[in-house]
């Protein structure tokens, strides 16, 4: 009998010294006030609307996800019951485990033989499991079930009860690339997380076990939640009506064509697209090309890691939907040869903001941005400035310059010799003033005043204007052969109405941080990063 006790207190011992180290080996709970989420970046427009997303990416596996971090006030009343109601009834009650439930588990095992081990984890212990111990989820260890006791306890001691739901919300994995519950409403029935009802409440509930393997069994799924609302009932968790209504409700998750009967029973159920319930990485609403030009934009200020593996961002884009809008009907109307390509760009000529982008034509595949990447010769939309210089150099509109033929040599050209000329190949074959040759276009006098006025002071004028010049500039730069992207035009462009200043583009007011820190950057765009596209790329 001495023997007996001595290996019990010995085994006890043993078991003592292996709990005091594996609690030496805990976190320190405190690191979940520096807990960044990894969440999904928004974009707005001008007004504060959301015009698109980018997915973070899960630092654990490299794979995109989406989440966006909500308040509990944005989620629905109906669904904060079905989540605790199915997860832990006794959540509200205990604090941070529940210790019935750790004795039934344990009962369950031993009787078992530890076949189908039962759980006895609390919304407390799966806040811990999915951030301070994610590295030991998927392990059913005692050490990791001791950890997660202590660690939940703890939690309790720091955080309210509404503010480890909050967390708790947020940090579900609901299958797919989804990640919390404003993950899963959208992905799984377009919505908000403070539009969800009963019915869709209780169904992510009974998803978050298993989402990959429940998403393909709605049959199992509808059984399950037909018995949580008898047993909410029963608890007074809700009446008998709200039961009845949320088991009528037409219960429909993406992906899946569904038919019911009036008593809310399943007569038909067919999986059409398992995939429907993937967020996209981009999720574009508006204005794509726009948007990768934000997100081009995002990562060179912030880096990869600040904008896919913390995520989080709020961004304010320059961004006015009545003008993108404007902008997007006037090119459905516009008649263009085929497979003829479009830019335009809109923005405000004081400060630079763009406030409309169309970088393709309607309906081109691709992330090719006309708008900002296509360095090409501006043609005759460079002649103002032409003009402009002879203005500033003495000049009036009625000066005059021959409209005539013109030869100068030219190493490139045939023969030596560079003759240029009008559409039309005519001359006016006299003196017009520059207004008149301005209005009409015409290369000619164009040519003529920019040799009169000087070749330096028009190649240090398109300088400022930000065009690419050559390094040894020919009279052919007064009529285009400079390189510039229409967003650069856009911003010289803008002198002519400001008083004679340029401005630089920008697509971003400012950014928020998921800690709330705004960064407020008065220049988000940077055309020298797009001259790597000169080429014929998108042509």
């Amino acid at each position: 009998m001495r023997g007996f006790v001595a290996l019990v207190l010995l085994t006890l011992a043993v078991l003592g010294v292996v709990a005091l180290r594996w609690l030496a080996e805990m976190p320190d709970i405190s690191q979940l006030e520096n807990l960044r989420l990894t969440g999904s970046t928004t974009l707005y427009s001008q007004g504060g609307t959301p015009i698109a997303t980018l997915a973070a990416v899960d630092s654990q596996n490299n794979a995109g996800i989406y989440r966006t971090v909500v308040g509990l006030s944005g989620v629905s009343p109906a669904l904060v019951s079905a989540v605790v109601f199915s997860e832990d009834k006794s959540y509200y009650q205990q604090y941070g485990i529940d210790p019935l439930r750790i004795l039934r588990a344990a009962l369950y095992d031993v009787v078992n033989l530890g076949q189908n081990p039962q759980g006895a984890s609390t919304i407390s212990t799966q806040v811990i499991k999915n951030t301070l111990l994610v590295h030991l989820a998927l392990q059913r260890s005692l050490k990791r079930k001791l950890q997660d006791a202590v660690l939940a306890v703890q939690l309790n001691r720091l955080y309210s009860k509404d503010e480890i739901l909050q967390m708790y919300l947020n940090i579900v994995p609901w299958g797919g690339n989804a990640i919390g519950i404003a993950a899963a409403a959208r992905a799984y029935f377009g919505k908000s997380p403070a539009e969800l009802n009963l019915a869709e409440g209780l169904y992510l509930a009974k998803l978050i076990p298993a989402p990959n393997y429940y998403y393909y069994h709605l049959g199992i799924i509808r059984n399950q939640i037909k018995y949580v609302l008898s047993r909410m009932v029963a608890a007074g968790w809700i009446s008998q009506a709200q039961s009845d209504a949320a088991w009528r409700y037409p219960l429909i998750p993406k992906g899946w064509a569904v038919k019911y009967d009036t008593n809310g029973n399943l007569l038909q159920a067919t999986l059409k697209d398992s995939d429907a319930r993937i967020i996209p990485n981009l999720a574009v609403d508006i204005a794509p090309r726009f948007v990768y030009a934000v997100r081009n934009e995002l990562v060179r200020r912030f880096g990869n890691e600040r904008v896919f593996g913390q995520g989080g961002l709020k961004v304010y884009t320059t961004l006015n939907l009545g003008m993108q809008s404007a902008a997007e009907a006037a090119a459905r109307k516009a008649k263009l040869p085929p497979k003829a390509q479009m830019a335009l760009v809109g923005l405000d000529p004081q400060t630079g903001a763009v406030r409309a982008m169309l970088g393709a034509t309607l309906g081109t595949r691709g992330q090719f941005n006309r708008a900002t990447q296509a360095w090409r010769s501006p043609g005759s939309s460079i002649k103002p400035f032409v003009y402009g210089t002879a203005l500033e150099n003495g000049w009036t509109q009625a000066n005059t310059v021959m409209d005539s033929k013109l030869t100068y040599p030219d190493p490139t050209s045939p023969g030596g010799m560079y003759e240029p000329h009008d559409f039309t190949r005519t001359f006016y074959n006299r003196a017009l003033t520059i207004r008149y040759a301005m209005d009409q276009s015409l290369n000619i006098p164009a040519i003529r005043t920019g040799l009169a006025v000087g070749l330096p002071k028009i190649a240090a004028t398109l300088k400022a204007a930000d065009f690419v010049v050559p390094a040894h500039p020919g009279p052919s730069i007064s009529i285009g052969a400079v390189q510039i992207s229409p967003m650069e035009m856009a911003g010289s462009y803008a002198s002519f109405i400001n008083g004679g200043y340029r401005v630089q583009p920008y697509l971003i007011q400012k950014v928020e941080d998921a800690s709330g820190q705004v960064h407020g950057i008065t220049s988000w765009y940077d055309a020298s990063a797009m001259r790597g596209y000169s080429g014929r790329e998108g042509l």
